[in-house]
């Protein structure tokens, strides 16, 4: 699943982001890569997405809907 379809409050990890190299670049430098542990904090109807990286020491991102939907996530459970 990706992380714009994720459910609020479960911890995910990032197995892949299908994109190309200027978002990779762009999620790299807000502290988002492949392996991390994400804990999807909001989702709006509208406006990006909160996230906290609790594999870096809990930061909080907002992230845009349609980068949201390139990564691919799991729940750690």
């Amino acid at each position: 699943m990706n992380l714009y379809d994720a459910p609020v409050n479960e911890e995910l990890m990032v197995t892949e982001i299908v994109s190309g190299r200027e978002a990779k670049r762009r999620l790299l430098s807000i502290g988002i890569r492949q392996s991390d542990v994400l804990v999807k904090l909001t989702s709006p109807p509208w406006g990006a997405i909160l996230v906290k990286n609790i594999s870096t020491g809990a930061t909080k991102v907002a992230v845009g809907r349609n980068l949201a939907k390139k990564i691919l996530v799991k729940n750690v459970t």
